[in-house]
This record gives structure tokens, sequence and C-alpha cells, in this order.
């Protein structure tokens, strides 16, 4: 029980949040029409996701990118594009194990880079992560709009990640062949269905039009199911929680930078999906949740529940989590203070 509370920290979290909340207020959440659709969106994009990865092709994708010179760059880059649109839980999935296979100098640096940059280019879409999908869902925000406004964080971590790791990962030699081989009718498919996921999200198509990723998965590829469901369950308990919350305090934040800096600062605790959650309920200004609950990624290792995948896969392949863990906060500190600087440079 012990191992899988720490394991699985966050749903357990949320779980006692809602039953706390419950208990000291004396009612009874009420869930929005809103709160299931986001849930099922995000099961939807889980699907989209879980298929790809399946078939191989981000793994074909990602090896692709780790061949010849430079294979450290690349592969951030690579990290930083593909978090955009299968979620920076996902990219981390990909990526990090290939990199630890990759005969490179500096390994538990260049995985940090990368973990930095999973964030950062999640931060650009509303697909990216799953605080960037309940903003935009919650806000009923524009693409262009929510792009827009994160543009210059993700940019500018880009071009700063991707010489960064270059720079520390030294000369290597070829990228060791895939292991998984790639599937490309049933990648093909998936790539159709993760673009409908996609296009529900963008409010071209209908929200229920998403439902198609899923019904694929449980009629003719149900590995695609095996998503983070307990994910799920955190999201559903935090929408409780929260709104318990609200009728509790009724009060809001005024200034975007108060906004900014208390998400930011929450997700050094809690995660920056929850403190997410929490504080959309106290403002309107979205950019500023926005920015802070990206930013919020960086920092403390639990800022960010890719950043605990990262770590958890090093750990486990290189039997050192310490050497990460330095590397990973001397860096993520100082992302943290550019995000925030970049943030105050963007009009903030």
């Amino acid at each position: 029980m012990l191992r899988f509370l720490a394991r699985e920290w966050m749903p357990a979290a949320s779980a006692w949040a809602l039953a706390l909340m419950v208990a000291v207020s004396g009612k009874l959440p009420r869930w929005s029409a809103s709160d299931f659709e986001v849930i099922f969106i995000l099961f939807a994009l889980f699907t989209a996701t879980k298929g790809l990865e399946e078939s191989g092709a981000f793994e074909a994708l990602a090896s692709a990118a780790g061949k010849g010179r430079l294979a450290a760059a690349k592969l951030t880059a690579a990290a930083w594009l593909l978090s955009m649109f299968v979620t920076n839980d996902a990219a981390v999935l990909v990526v990090v194990p290939l990199t630890l296979a990759l005969p490179i100098r500096r390994k538990a640096a260049v995985v940090v880079l990368e973990v930095l940059a999973v964030n950062a280019g999640s931060a650009l879409t509303p697909v990216g992560n799953p605080q960037n999908l309940f903003i935009y869902w919650h806000y009923g925000l524009g693409v262009g709009e929510f792009v827009t406004a994160m543009l210059p964080l993700a940019a500018a971590f880009l071009l700063l990640l991707t010489p960064a790791a270059a720079l520390l990962s030294g000369e290597e030699r070829p990228a060791e062949a895939r292991s998984r081989p790639l599937e490309r009718k049933r990648s093909a498919v998936w790539f159709a269905l993760l673009a409908v996921v996609v296009l529900a999200v963008a409010h071209v198509l209908p929200p229920a039009a998403a439902a198609a990723a899923p019904l694929w998965a449980l009629a003719a590829d149900r590995r695609a199911l095996k998503v983070d469901y307990l994910l799920l369950v955190a999201f559903f308990c935090l929408f409780g929680a929260t709104d318990l919350l609200r009728e509790l305090l009724r009060s809001g934040l005024q200034e975007p930078q108060h906004v900014f800096a208390l998400t930011a600062g929450l997700s050094q605790f809690m995660s920056n999906v929850p403190a997410t959650l929490l504080v959309a309920d106290f403002t309107t200004d979205w950019k500023a949740l926005a920015w802070g609950a990206n930013v919020g990624g960086f920092g403390w290792l639990m800022g960010s529940m890719a950043s605990l995948i990262a770590w958890r896969i090093y750990a486990r392949a290189r039997g050192d989590g310490g050497r990460f863990l330095l590397w990973f906060h001397v860096l993520g500190f100082a992302a943290f203070a550019l995000g925030a600087l970049l943030y105050l440079l963007a009009g903030g």
C-alpha cells in the first residue's frame, strides 16, 4: 500500500483533498458539464497517444532523430516538438529511454534538458499537457489565442536547450537500433485518430468526435486502452474539491502577477496540474494562470509529472537517481527564474 501511494501520489492526494473538503464544508461537490468534457477529451487524447506508442510510431521518430552527430541536440528538439501534440508525459516516456541507450556523455544532464524541453514545448498548445487543456476548455479560448500567449516561453527554451544539449553531450556514435518495429498501417490509423481528437479540442469538430479514438481502441486495438486512468480519477476528485473550496473562499485574485506567482509557487509543492485546477476557480486571467502553471513545471522535481516520470526512468535504468536530481534542480531552478523573467518581459 505504501509503495502504491508513493507511486500514485497525485490520485491519492486528490481523493484525500476531496474527502477533506466534503468534511469541512458539509456539502457534496458539483461537477459541471465542462468538467466531464475535459476528462473525456483527456481520455480520448491518452488513448490516441497510447495507440501511437504501441504501434512504434514515437520510437521510430525518436530513433530517427537520434542517429548521427548531434543526437542529443536533435532528441531534445524532438522532445520539444513531440510534447506539443502527445502531452509531455508521453514525450518523456518515448525520448528518455532512447537517450539512455545512446553512448553519450553526461546522460543525466541531457535527460534533464529533455525534461525541460517537453515541459516548455508542451506549454505551447492546448493538448500539450493536462493543465493547458483544462485552461483552454475552462476559459473557452481559441487555439491561436492560446499559442500566441505561450509562444515566448516555448520558443525561448527551444533556442536555449538545443545547443546546450549539444555542448553537454560531446561526440556521439551512431544510435542503437530500435527495439520495437514500426507498424505502419496501425500507426497511420492512430495518427488520423489523434488528428480527430486535436480538431475536437480546437472546436473544429464537436467534442463527441473525440470518441472515435476510444471506440476504435475498444473495437480493434485494446492495448491502446491501457492509459493512466488514475490521472483521470485525480482530475475528477480535484474538480470536486476545488468546487467546494470556491464555495468556502469566494475571493478572487486581482493582479496577474499574483495569479502567476501563486500558480507557479503552488506547483512546486503539489504539481502544476492540481495547482492549475485550484487557482482557476479564483481568477479569470487565463494567461497568467497558463504561464504560472507551465513555468511552475520547472524548479522542484515535484513541479511536473513529466519530471517525476523521467527521474523514475533514469533511476531504474542507471541505478543512480542522485546525479539526475542534482542536474535537474540546478538547471530546473535556472529555467524557473528564466520563465518568470520571460513572463514579465511578455507583459505579464
